[in-house]
């Protein structure tokens, strides 16, 4: 789980998520407010480079 704590994020500033499916790979921008939740033990993903500072709160939901 992923939230996001940036104030007017823009896209040429980097630091999207991407996230690898097959052949439809998602790319999701780091903007206020938005949380992602993906497994993160079965899907590929990285953070690209970014030009600015970017703020996020991660966590791992996880059950026995």
């Amino acid at each position: 789980m992923i939230s996001y704590l940036n104030n007017d994020w823009e896209e040429s500033a980097g630091g999207q998520l991407l996230i690898y499916q097959n052949y439809n790979n998602q790319k999701i921008a780091p903007t206020q407010g938005k949380t992602v939740f993906f497994k993160s033990n079965e899907l590929q993903h990285e953070v690209l480079v970014t030009q600015q500072r970017r703020m996020s709160i991660t966590g791992w939901l996880k059950r026995d």
